[in-house]
């Protein structure tokens, strides 16, 4: 068994991703409890660090970003919502199913209650708003993204790679061709949102599809009011434009130098006067327009400025999916929009429906059957594939060495029956994380020593059988956030140091004395 330092070192980086306090160090030293591992192991997982670090491993697999991820990688702040979803639903222990069902339809929860979750449910379809965008124009190469959609859903919950079904049946998995487009109508019936990008915000193209982080019913006002504020000020800009005071003037000066132009052309020998005159004219044309323009300038500016979020200033908003029209596509025959197949109705892989396959209402997108096919029980994959997750992030390697893919081409799993019985666990648990990651972290065999022993090291090099807990290396957030927290550590160390030592010095010296000064320069 590894040593107390170590363990408590190992568990504080495994789910906080920082070392551990020395103060924490020298009590569970100290603490000859029998039961002072599992109060460590409590503490860690009550941690807010906690939800920061694992929120993290979700982040990555959701493939998170702050940016829109076309040509110009244009920003989107309000993608920043999601990050602090996944930290707040990690920390509070949310049940997976319910995390997988609020990030594919939470939607289409929102509206059913309770209202207090109405905000974090459409913040939760972040997941999908986030697939990657190709070109720059608004939804261009769309058949692109929604391939993402269908990839980064099928690797982060199912552990399967389904893009390769897009141009032909799945050539080792049995995925097929209609499988991956009966998923590809599902997001297809869906409304994404457009963060915008470099090139076309600068033509004044608002962005659109942000979901409101409040019902429709709350929202409604406030969009007629920004809607009606729009108009507004567009009929106020054209109508100084063209019939406001000063566009009149500038209008009949225009006509004035207009019609003495000609006057001037035919009398050239006494156009003096008439020259000078036209260029008075002409001068009070051009500041006629300066005010014209200086008035209009900055309230189209304003304008632009209102505009561009795409919804009321007073209307918060999240980069989150929303109901679209409801569809069934044409397979793209070799994986070409251009060329149309048979229509394939929505629906999931058909070797994985199992004998009461979900059902899809007209009415709906089918994201909210789909995700709760996903969370059965039953479901041969989805528990599997996160206990997988929880085992890599504590043991450096899942039991199945690629969680992503749990496909024909993946690796297969070391203990088969120990996944088939920790996903039992999960699920019988609640779904719950943090049960989970308690009982490995409870283990005999997480808290093994690294050492080596030559015997074991003979018969079974790769550790296969986990008769040790292998080394890691630390990943570089955890390394940068170490260094940071020693450099804290030591400065607060050190100022505690310069404190005592100054407090004694003005002790020894005086306050009269004539070098007090330059110790209290010192201390400083």
């Amino acid at each position: 068994m590894a040593d107390r330092r170590t363990l408590i070192r190992r568990l504080s980086f495994d789910l906080t991703g920082l070392p551990p306090d020395p103060v924490e160090v020298a009590a569970f030293l100290a603490d000859d409890a029998p039961d002072a591992w599992a109060k460590l192991v409590d503490r860690s997982l009550a941690s807010p660090r906690y939800g920061e670090r694992w929120g993290r491993h979700w982040m990555d697999v959701a493939r998170y970003a702050d940016t829109a991820g076309d040509n110009a990688d244009y920003p989107i702040p309000e993608v920043r919502l999601y990050r602090d979803y996944i930290i707040s639903a990690f920390n509070a222990d949310k049940p997976y199913d319910e995390f997988v069902r609020e990030q594919l339809a939470g939607d289409i929860l929102a509206p059913k209650g309770p209202r207090e979750k109405y905000a974090e449910r459409v913040v939760a379809t972040g997941f999908l708003a986030l697939s990657r965008r190709y070109a720059t124009g608004p939804f261009e190469l769309w058949h692109l993204t929604l391939e993402d959609t269908i990839d980064t859903t099928g690797r982060a919950l199912l552990g399967l790679t389904l893009r390769c079904a897009r141009c032909h049946d799945h050539k080792f998995d049995p995925t097929t061709q209609k499988d991956y487009y009966a998923l590809y109508s599902i997001f297809a019936s869906t409304t994404f949102p457009y963060g915008g990008s470099e090139e076309f915000m600068s033509r004044d193209l608002e962005r659109t599809g942000f979901v409101p982080l409040v019902p429709p019913a709350e929202a409604a006002p406030r969009w007629e009011a920004y809607r009606n504020d729009m108009k507004r000020r567009e009929a106020e800009i054209a109508h100084a434009e063209k019939d406001g005071p000063l566009a009149r003037r500038a209008r009949a000066l225009d006509q004035k130098i207009k019609d003495l132009r000609p006057r001037v052309e035919q009398t050239p020998g006494d156009a003096k006067g008439l020259k000078q005159w036209l260029g008075q004219l002409a001068k009070q044309q051009e500041a006629a327009q300066g005010e014209l323009l200086s008035w209009v300038a900055p309230r189209r500016t304003e304008l632009r400025k209102l505009r561009k979020p795409g919804r009321p200033p007073d209307l918060p908003a999240c980069y989150g999916v929303s109901e679209g029209k409801p569809t069934q596509v044409a397979m793209q025959l070799k994986g070409d929009p251009g060329n149309p197949g048979p229509v394939v109705p929505r629906g999931v892989p058909r070797f994985l429906a199992g004998i009461a396959p979900p059902t899809f209402p007209n009415d709906t997108s089918g994201r909210l059957s789909l995700a709760d096919w996903m969370t059965r029980p039953d479901h041969p994959l989805t528990a599997r594939v996160l206990v997988n997750r929880i085992w890599q992030h504590l043991f450096g390697k899942g039991i199945v060495a690629t969680p992503s893919n749990f496909g024909l081409r993946g690796e297969p799993p070391t203990h088969p029956e120990l996944l088939d019985w920790l996903a039992h666990e999960f699920v019988a648990r609640g779904w719950s994380v943090k049960s989970i990651v308690r009982l490995i972290a409870l283990s005999q065999t997480y808290q093994l020593s690294s050492r080596t022993d030559s015997h074991d090291l003979a018969v079974d090099p790769a550790n296969a059988r986990l008769w040790r807990h292998d080394a890691h290396r630390l990943d570089a957030e955890s390394l940068r956030d170490a260094l940071l927290a020693v450099r804290a550590l030591s400065r607060i160390t050190s100022a505690s140091r310069r404190s005592r030592f100054c407090r004694a010095r003005r002790r020894f010296v005086g306050s009269a004395s004539p070098r007090s000064g330059r110790w209290a320069d010192d201390c400083r």
